[in-house]
């Protein structure tokens, strides 16, 4: 194991959180200010709704990644994954995300789902490895760089989860 999970993502995080999130969930929505300081204070608002978990690097003791999951009606669950350049290509994220998927599924969660632009090869890449597999696409769904861009769902159950 070279990760631990910490719940909630610790308030000091935020700051690094908005460098990891910025390249994706920044530009991607406007949803989430640009600026630095507006963005910590949208932060503090969806992470009070959201159940989340940042991310440490045991190598270390540092905060590389968060995942962040968003209550979809009774029994479903939308994931959030974001992490530093640094966990990149090293599994760290790959395995939070078990850890967490483990943790959620053992509740009334029946299903994780996961959006990702369809430009983010890395996100899906990822989306896979984890196990999600494709579900749906959403044609134009979001704007991004001044032009639409399709949404991909990919989604995991529980039962998928447990084979």
């Amino acid at each position: 194991m070279q990760v631990a999970l910490v719940s909630p993502f610790p308030e000091s995080g935020i700051p690094d959180l908005y460098h990891w999130m910025s390249a994706a969930l920044i530009s991607a929505t406007d949803d989430f200010p640009k600026d630095p300081a507006l963005f910590e204070a949208r932060m503090r608002e969806v992470l009070a709704r959201l159940r989340s978990w940042g991310v440490i690097d045991l190598a270390d003791g540092v905060v590389v990644g968060a995942v962040l999951i968003e209550p979809m009606g009774t029994m479903g669950a939308k994931s959030y994954i974001a992490s530093a350049r640094r966990a990149w290509g090293r599994g760290i994220m790959d395995e939070a995300a078990r850890m967490v998927m483990a943790e959620v599924f053992s509740g009334s969660v029946t299903h994780i789902q996961g959006w990702v632009l369809d430009n983010n090869a890395p996100s899906k890449s990822f989306s896979e490895r984890i196990g999600m597999r494709l579900k749906n696409v959403l044609p134009g769904h979001t704007m991004q760089g001044g032009r639409l861009r399709d949404m991909r769902i990919y989604e995991l159950t529980r039962d998928e989860w447990a084979k």
